[in-house]
């Protein structure tokens, strides 16, 4: 079974390598209500799942394995969050017909290092 037909998709897109990338509103709505700073930040979240290089292991998930690997993506902040950066948690996931898709799972704001 596909998992992206199990979802209920609230944003489908493709980075800038092809992949398949999708936001489940189900998930979304979930972190939002956690993470209430995060709720204006769909649009910087889409931006970080489309940007194919910005990509670094996420080294509190397990390792990677030959059908999934977990990454985070880092986008600058925008507006009141100009000086953190928005890091997204993704799970990459290769399907049953062999193509790769990169769920969203998680993000949060951090401050940018040279503000610290």
């Amino acid at each position: 079974m596909n998992m992206a037909e199990d979802l209920d998709i609230l944003w489908s897109g493709q980075d800038t390598n092809g992949i398949e990338c999708q936001i489940s509103q189900r998930q979304w709505q979930e972190h939002v209500a956690k993470r209430p700073e995060i709720d204006e930040a769909l649009e910087l979240t889409k931006a970080a799942m489309r940007t194919a290089g910005s990509a670094e292991p996420d080294r509190r998930r397990p390792a990677d394995e030959a059908g999934r690997y977990f990454r985070l993506l880092r986008v600058s902040g925008q507006g009141r969050w100009s000086r953190h950066v928005l890091v997204v948690s993704v799970k990459c996931v290769r399907q049953d017909d062999d193509r790769w898709i990169k769920f969203y799972q998680s993000c949060w704001y951090e401050r940018r290092k040279e503000d610290l």
